[in-house]
């Protein structure tokens, strides 16, 4: 086999200029593939931790429903709101997390859970002091367990909504897109007036902007939403959860409500004690519209996870959906995939298209290989068939084509990869700023710092070696159609 090899390599020598342009095209074509796919999948797993880390957590649980739902709720709602509609008026507001006391309680019991937080997506309109208007989407949240979980923020001016007191906090770039819009500049501690709508009608609040925020990763349309205390957020789109009270009355009280009709009401009023008069009632929906956050009837969209460092994301939720189905509960986990939704299909899309191409791209590169070794062939008929004719065998003969193939594709393959991590290293040093929108939400964030990744050397040699191997067998079997006696004569 040494010989074989040793005989290839003078071939190859010999046959320069073919050599090199069939090397060529095999260094481009894995050239191409590995930086691709290596930007590709960098930008993945720089989604993965920019998602993870600041907007889904490791695991999302969700309604158990037939859609998956992402942080910004059904591809319904989501369309709505980024059409700066809200979701309330096409009726496609994201579904309320049932049993919620129940999963809570579930979650407490599991080990391997650093912390959790839940979160409601939607939108509204924002009503300025100018009397001019704007959209913002919306998140409303726990500002306590929220900054435990996630520490994303970088405050520009003032904070985080003091517990259980209203507030909203916004981007700066939400802040200046407002002031383009609007002529109207948003500072911190100014009233800010919001117009929702739930199932009962308009709902107006009012509440402080108490800070304005970069996010330390920042993804394109995200970055764009507000952070609304939970409280005002429920009010805002009507997902107040209403709690009963036990009212203890006296006997003359109790007389009032038994009264038959309205003649005895007045006469049992007539002859009431004066304070049971003068009872003063309570300030109107204090007792209707009590919100009790953390109560059995609390309404999430949404409830996040953050997992301990060296506990498995899929064996996690595979855990857990077990134990939902057990416990009859109508909700399920699904990973930061799912959890980002339209973000990583974008994506992943733009992979797939981009490798599809180049697996055409491969194709055409197969054929002009095929060729170029077809022509090569054809110019050493004299020499093969004289092999032939001194006793070389068949399989002597496939075996040095194929030797010759491999030999000048291992090398391009070789030098791609050197030359492709010295430029992914450099690229590393100084990043890729994202040219747009889309870009950033391929990159996971504005800048990208890629870096060679196994996958990328994986697809490259999985395309390039059947490649190597199809125009080899090609090539061999034109060469084991020459005859030694027509080949001598042409000699």
């Amino acid at each position: 086999m040494r010989f074989v090899f040793r005989f290839a390599f003078k071939n190859i020598i010999r046959q320069k200029k073919k050599s090199i342009f069939v090397g060529l095209i095999v260094f481009i074509g894995s050239l191409t593939l590995i930086l691709g796919n290596s930007i590709l999948d960098s930008g993945q797993k720089s989604l993965k931790k920019n998602f993870s880390e600041n907007f889904t957590g490791d695991v999302l649980i969700t309604i158990n429903s037939d859609e998956d739902l992402s942080i910004i709720g059904n591809r319904a709602a989501g369309m709505a709101n980024m059409h700066r509609q809200s979701a309330k008026l096409f009726n496609v507001e994201t579904p309320v997390l049932p049993d919620y006391a129940r999963v809570i309680d579930l979650l407490s019991s599991i080990d391997g859970i650093e912390s959790l937080t839940g979160q409601t997506t939607g939108a509204a309109e924002l009503e300025l002091s100018n009397g001019k208007k704007d959209f913002i989407q919306l998140f409303g949240i726990d500002p306590v367990s929220y900054s435990k979980t996630f520490d994303k923020f970088k405050w520009v001016e003032g904070g985080m909504p003091v517990s259980e007191s209203p507030g909203i906090i916004i981007s700066k770039e939400k802040i200046e897109e407002i002031a383009l819009n609007t002529g109207t500049d948003l500072n911190v501690g100014d009233e800010l007036l919001l117009r929702g709508f739930s199932g009962t009608g308009f709902k107006l609040v009012s509440v402080p902007l108490t800070g304005i925020f970069n996010l330390k990763g920042s993804v394109e349309f995200i970055s764009q939403f507000g952070y609304l205390d939970i409280n005002s957020f429920r009010k805002l789109t009507g997902m107040n959860v209403n709690t009963a009270e036990i009212a203890e009355l006296s006997q003359a009280e109790m007389a009032l409500l038994d009264a038959e009709n309205i003649e005895s009401f007045f006469e049992l009023a007539a002859n009431a004690d004066e304070a049971v008069l003068s009872h003063e009632l309570p300030p109107t929906g204090s007792l209707s519209n009590k919100v009790e956050e953390d109560s059995p009837g609390a309404q999430w969209h949404f409830i996040m996870l953050k997992l301990n460092k060296g506990v498995s994301e899929d064996n996690f939720i595979k855990k857990l959906n077990m134990l939902f189905t057990v416990n009859d509960l109508q909700v399920k986990a699904v990973g930061w995939k799912k959890a980002a939704g339209s973000f990583v299909m974008l994506s992943m899309i733009f992979q797939g298209a981009f490798n599809n191409s180049l697996l055409a791209v491969a194709i055409i590169a197969c054929a002009i290989i095929i060729n170029t070794l077809t022509i090569s062939i054809t110019e050493r008929t004299p020499e093969i068939g004289t092999m032939r004719a001194i006793g070389a065998k068949r399989g002597f003969v496939r075996r040095l084509i194929i030797a010759e193939v491999l030999i000048i594709g291992g090398i391009s393959f070789t030098g791609s990869v050197f030359l492709s991590t010295a430029a992914l290293f450099l690229l590393r040093i100084i990043g890729i700023r994202a040219p747009g929108a889309t870009a950033s939400v391929i990159f996971g964030g504005e800048v990208l710092y890629p870096f060679i990744t196994t996958g990328a050397l994986f697809w490259t040699l999985s395309l390039i070696a059947p490649v190597l191997l199809i125009t080899s067998l090609a090539a061999s079997a034109k060469a084991l159609r020459v005859q030694p006696v027509s080949a001598m004569e042409k000699a």
